[in-house]
């Protein structure tokens, strides 16, 4: 009798798994059905608006999709577009929009960070020496992040005199990026000869991510 419970107890655990299991897998196949579905509708909206994968090795839905599971492999991976317009050679095109890239980032960083500084009480802020870190800070952050910049893939349109508009998607880590704005803060303080103490005060809002605008 011992025996058929304990047997019962284990078929109504093994059955209760495979449930589990079952449940699992037919979320994730929802869950890849519908990232699917909306890679197609964002291919089919590009596609529409002219623009073509820079790639001999994948279709724009496959650079999109693949591009999607990369993002999704970290949540602390975001998203940072690098543009460029008339342009004929393609070598030019990935360069300047590493460099864009790079540039649009510390400015948004330097942005975030005077949000900070002027919610803050970290004393009197302005002037040359102010002028001077902000400066340095946005120049630092550009320099460094370029090197941290890995590109996904790119996409372009030519208009009508032959000259062509890129779009080169990157993928940044928030870790990354965080220690580089955090270096980046610490030089700029150094160069700029501002306070320690006003390096704490700051360095809340340094290390704070923030949202990367489109």
């Amino acid at each position: 009798m011992k025996k058929l419970v304990i047997f019962f107890l284990m078929s109504l655990f093994v059955i209760g798994s495979s449930n589990e299991v079952f449940s699992q897998s037919k979320l994730e196949k929802k869950q890849a059905k519908a990232k699917a579905k909306s890679v197609t509708k964002l291919t089919k909206q590009l596609s529409k608006e002219g623009w073509q994968i820079d790639s001999q090795t994948k279709t724009l839905e496959e650079a999109l999709l693949d591009h999607k599971v990369a993002m999704e492999k970290d949540e602390n991976n975001y998203e940072i577009i690098g543009r460029v317009s008339g342009v004929t050679s393609r070598n030019v095109a990935h360069a300047n929009a590493n460099h864009n890239a790079a540039v649009a980032y510390a400015q948004l960083a330097k942005k975030s960070m005077l949000r900070g500084v002027e919610t803050s009480n970290v004393g009197n802020i302005g002037g040359e020496e102010f002028d001077n870190f902000t400066g340095a800070y946005e120049r630092l952050v550009s320099g460094a992040i370029e090197k941290e910049l890995k590109e996904s893939f790119a996409i372009y349109r030519e208009d009508a005199n032959g000259k062509k508009e890129y779009n080169v998607y990157y993928i940044v880590n928030e870790d990354r990026a965080a220690q580089i704005r955090m270096r980046a803060m610490q030089q700029a303080i150094e160069e700029s000869k501002l306070s320690e103490e006003f390096a704490k005060g700051i360095s809340d809002f340094v290390r704070e991510r923030f949202e990367i605008e489109e």
